[in-house]
């Protein structure tokens, strides 16, 4: 327990460090675009108590105005001080990553799950904005983890918490209202084999009154003008689509190969994609941002023009289908498209799909402009292969990766069906890099990982013995250790050699070594003092084998862990077999480069040799 306090302590300090690093040169600097709104809307909480923006309405959440105005309040109306704290949520977010994924893949795959998140510069950066990504991530991080413990416990405080969480972020990005009826399903999924209907009903029951109970304040003080939804800007998203459209649908060829491998590439296989600035985002948003402008000087607040936006976008999405779901799959590449840093400030979130676009950087060698284009495609196309077949080997455990495959899903969905802007996809990034790292765990550990690890102990044991030598003292031994960790035949089969150490040395102690399943069948056996469950890593080995101080040990089968761990324990006098005469897959190259270090003696027939 405290070797995992230590673990979490340093990942926190990691992710701290990190967050101060990717935000160096934003420390002292004012703020701009959509920061001086949320600043705005903080401010004028404070000073007159209205939920404005320098006194006009505002098309915004209220959860990120109100944390800012609740710092501003405590520390004074100071950037950096967010930015810190920020920077501290930042650490609290990559610690909850540690927990979950240890939870779910073991605390390998979540040291190095948290540590990618940690060194993310596209969400350690958004620690230094006043824009809404971290808080949110931070949220809905916490989410995931609270209510993947409630549906593993019978209690109900997780589930509360979890509801009140969820709550919480839908007020930071309404984008997370939706969430809710996914969340119910798998509730009802998850509960249905453990507990009686009427149980399930009444914790349904429970989160829901929880969760509304966060977001009805808010939905009040609107007198429900979007209905039960937080966000007045859905119509704006969906209008923008139907635009997207228009434009897009028509050369689509062209754009799918601009969106998956960028605009340079498609123009030099000369597809067309139209008038050139149908390439940016902003070529839509600038024509639906006059509307808004022009609506709201005829009287006509957010709300009212997310009715309007909705009721004209609506018919066109029902009328074309085809059209919406193809120009979703360009979002979906967007949204899942590399984010790199840029700006002087080393914000993220670039659009790598105009690049070199339309005759740009003609002084850049057409080669050089497409490995510039292809190689950060390449290496998130590599990551999102381990994430997705992680998730794919996992599904059938429902249970424990269920959260966080329905939030990656959810995200995915409501993102490819309105703006697919790739910054929005921070949040969920946390969660493929759990996947990403469990499925590059997965891929390696058969391979890479074990020749690298075996290696780097026949390193530390070929050190050993250039300095102490052999472990072939001569001695008169008290503590004796055998390790045998195969299974009960095996076992079985060992028992006499207990016998005769103990006729031979009376006064000894004799100790074995092997698996828990062995533990009983020797529990009554006169010969043997101690018995020690085998670890299943080397330090626990290491650990228990050098904390005992045997004078002599021997391994009853080829075991080049077991062998190493007992050469680097400073044992005295080791003796390990040698096949002769047969066979054994166990008797690796590092094993017998390490038995030489040790005394030997012959195992004849071990595995009979095949033709």
């Amino acid at each position: 327990m405290s070797r995992n306090k230590g673990i979490i302590v340093l990942i926190f300090f990691i992710a701290i460090l990190s967050g101060i690093f990717w935000n160096q040169k934003i420390f002292g600097q004012p703020i701009s675009s959509d920061q001086l709104g949320y600043d705005g809307i903080a401010m004028d909480i404070l000073s007159s108590g209205r939920f404005t923006s320098q006194g006009q309405s505002t098309f915004r959440e209220p959860g990120y105005p109100l944390f800012l105005a609740a710092v501003y309040k405590i520390f004074g109306h100071n950037f950096d001080t967010v930015r810190y704290i920020q920077i501290i949520i930042f650490g609290l977010l990559v610690v909850i990553i540690y927990l979950f994924t240890e939870n779910i893949f073991g605390r390998n795959v979540a040291i190095f799950s948290s540590l990618s998140v940690a060194f993310f510069y596209g969400l350690a950066n958004q620690s230094g904005l006043i824009t809404t990504e971290l808080l949110f991530a931070f949220l809905l991080s916490l989410f995931a983890y609270s209510i993947y413990k409630a549906s593993a416990e019978d209690g109900n405080n997780w589930l509360v918490f979890s509801a009140l969480v969820l709550g919480g972020a839908t007020l930071v990005r309404g984008v997370a209202e939706f969430l809710f009826f996914l969340v119910i399903v798998n509730l009802f999924i998850i509960y249905k084999n453990k507990i009686s209907y009427k149980k399930i009903f009444y914790k349904i029951a429970i989160f829901t009154i929880c969760f509304f109970m966060v977001l009805t304040p808010w939905l009040v003080k609107n007198k429900f003008k979007n209905g039960i939804s937080v966000s007045s800007f859905t119509g704006y998203y969906l209008l923008l689509q139907t635009e997207r459209i228009k434009e897009l649908y028509p050369h689509y060829s062209g754009h799918f190969i601009g969106y998956f491998l960028g605009y340079y590439v498609s123009e030099r296989l000369n597809f067309d994609t139209g008038p050139g600035d149908n390439k940016y985002f902003s070529y839509f948003e600038s024509p639906i941002q006059s509307r808004i402008a022009q609506l709201i000087a005829a009287g006509y607040d957010y709300g009212d023009i997310s009715n309007v936006f909705t009721k004209e976008a609506l018919p066109q999405i029902v009328k074309h289908p085809v059209q919406f779901l193809s120009v979703s799959a360009l979002n979906f590449f967007s949204f899942n498209g590399p984010i790199l840093i840029r700006g002087p400030l080393w914000q993220n979130g670039a659009d790598l799909s105009p690049q070199f676009a339309d005759g740009r950087h003609p002084e850049i060698p057409d080669y050089l402009k497409l490995i510039i284009i292809l190689t950060p495609r390449l290496l998130w196309f590599l990551f999102f292969f381990f994430t997705i077949k992680s998730i794919v080997k996992n599904l059938c455990d429902w249970e424990k990766v269920g959260w966080l495959v329905l939030i990656i899903i959810y995200f995915n969905i409501i993102y490819s069906a309105s703006s697919g802007l790739n910054r929005y996809a921070l949040p969920i990034y946390p969660f493929y890099m759990i996947f990403a790292v469990a499925g590059m765990q997965d891929f390696l550990s058969r391979r890479i990982v074990v020749k690298l690890k075996n290696a780097s102990i026949l390193a530390l044991a070929v050190a050993k013995f250039v300095f102490k030598g052999r472990a072939d003292k001569k001695i008169i031994p008290k503590k004796i250790l055998i390790v045998q960790e195969a299974r009960m035949g095996d076992m079985v089969c060992t028992t006499p050699m207990f016998r005769a150490v103990k006729e031979k040395y009376s006064e000894i102690r004799l100790y074995v070594m092997g698996n828990e399943i062995n533990r009983e069948l020797l529990s009554s056996n006169p010969d043997v003092d101690v018995y020690l469950i085998y670890p299943k890593n080397l330090y626990g080995l290491f650990k228990i084998i050098k904390k005992e101080k045997f004078d002599f040990a021997c391994i009853t089968a080829p075991n080049f862990t077991a062998l190493a761990a007992l050469y680097l324990a400073d044992i005295p006098l080791i003796a390990a077999p040698v096949i002769e005469n047969g066979f054994s897959p166990y008797e690796t190259r590092p094993y017998k480069i390490s038995r030489s270090f040790v005394t030997t003696s012959s195992q004849r027939h071990f595995w009979q040799k095949t033709a």
